[in-house]
Parts: C-alpha cells; sequence; structure tokens
C-alpha cells in the first residue's frame, strides 16, 4: 500500500511538471509575436546606446585632453605669473591647496583672489566633466559681475547641476518585465531612462560653450577688469 501511495504521488509530482510545461510553452508561443518584437526593438536600442555611449566617451576624453594644460594649477599660477600687469609676486603652486577657496578676506592681495577665482573656474569645469556637484564653485564664479552671456553659460551650468547632480535620477529602466517583477529573478531588461538621455544632451550643448567660458575668465580683459574693481 505504501509503495502504491508513494507511486502515486510521483506520478502527480510528474504530471504536474508536464502541465506546467504544457501552459509555458502555450504562453510562450501565444505571445511570440509581442516576445520577438521586443527583443527585436531592444537589440536595435542596445546598439544605439552602445554606438552613442562610445562616441560620448570618446568625446569627454578629447575634451579632458583639451582641458589638460589649462586646468592644472601649475599652468593657473604660470599663466598669472606671466601677466606683466601683475607686481605682487605668486605662491608656488604647493602653497594653493587644491580645493574651492571662498575669498572673504579684504588684506588678501588682488593677483591672490584672482588666482583663487581662477582655481575655481578649474574645480567648476573639473567637477562638471566628472558630473560631480559644484555648487560651491558655482556661488563663487557667480558673486562676480559678469557679462550676460557668460551668465547665460553659468545659469545653464546651474540647471544642470541642480537637475541631475544634486539629486541623483535612475540611469535606467525595466522595460521587461514590467508587471511580473518575480520573473526579474531569471531575466530583466534595461534601457536608458529619458532622464539620462536629456541629461547627455544638456551636457552636450553646455560643452559647446565652455570653451568660451574658460577663454574669457583666463583672458587679460577680464583679469584687468577684476583687478581694478578690487583695488
Amino acid at each position: 500500500m505504501q509503495k502504491f501511495d508513494s507511486l502515486f504521488r510521483s506520478q502527480n509530482i510528474f504530471f504536474i511538471a508536464i502541465v506546467i510545461f504544457i501552459l509555458s510553452s502555450v504562453i510562450l508561443y501565444h505571445n511570440r509575436s509581442d516576445i520577438l518584437k521586443l527583443f527585436t526593438t531592444e537589440y536595435k536600442g542596445l546598439n544605439q546606446i552602445t554606438n552613442q555611449e562610445k562616441e560620448n566617451k570618446e568625446n569627454a576624453i578629447l575634451d579632458e585632453k583639451e582641458y589638460e594644460t589649462l586646468l592644472s594649477t601649475k599652468s593657473l599660477l604660470n599663466y598669472v605669473n606671466s601677466l606683466k600687469s601683475s607686481k605682487t609676486s605668486i605662491p608656488d603652486s604647493e602653497a594653493i591647496i587644491h580645493e574651492s577657496v571662498e575669498v572673504t578676506d579684504n588684506i588678501v592681495e588682488v593677483p591672490i583672489r584672482y588666482t583663487h577665482y581662477l582655481l575655481n573656474v578649474n574645480l567648476l569645469v573639473y567637477n562638471f566633466i566628472q558630473d560631480k556637484d559644484y555648487s560651491k564653485e558655482l556661488r563663487i564664479l557667480k558673486s562676480y559681475p559678469l557679462p550676460q552671456n557668460i551668465r547665460n553659460i553659468l545659469n545653464n551650468l546651474e540647471k544642470y547641476n541642480n537637475n541631475y547632480l544634486v539629486s541623483k535620477s535612475n540611469s535606467t529602466v525595466v522595460i521587461f518585465p514590467i508587471h511580473h517583477k518575480w520573473l526579474e529573478q531569471l531575466i530583466k531588461i534595461e534601457k536608458k531612462s529619458p532622464v539620462m538621455i536629456v541629461k547627455e544632451q544638456d551636457k552636450t550643448l553646455i560643452l559647446e560653450k565652455l570653451n568660451y567660458l574658460i577663454y574669457f575668465l583666463y583672458s587679460e580683459k577680464f583679469m584687468q577688469e577684476f583687478v581694478n574693481k578690487d583695488v
């Protein structure tokens, strides 16, 4: 009798497994067109994303190389030292700590104030490229009167910082499965979130103006205005 019960249970388990397999096959067959369409669309999307990411990475490398010399503290100090109008000596690079510097002491010499201002320009650009919060540096840059076109660039940088760096957003969204979360243990397909796509577009637009911003703030004309205003 026990042998019969054991055999009966084994047959039940086998029967249930067959039923589950048949139902799964029917569901997959019934939805084959949707599944195929999903994977085809996702494959195309992944190709486009991969190509776009590769292009963005190459552009970022070029941008970093382009700014590398300009963004070094040593080059900054050499530049300020080379300006003939500056009569006050500038300390060597070891004397300046590579961090945000708020210049509030009126006793500090004007050329040092300008150096600190440029140091914050460096840090802002570096943090922007690295997608790090640059609120403090931006506030320091905006504290000085600037032409409207330069302020527009800084305003765009502020929007970018507030929208994407201060408050972090999810970089991807799940497109399959949507309604059956338990399936994520077996398969999960994601794509770049709309927020990230807009973020990349915004960053590209700012990068186009970044050179103009840097060269203006490093220009001798701006330095003269900066010095004359604080004298």
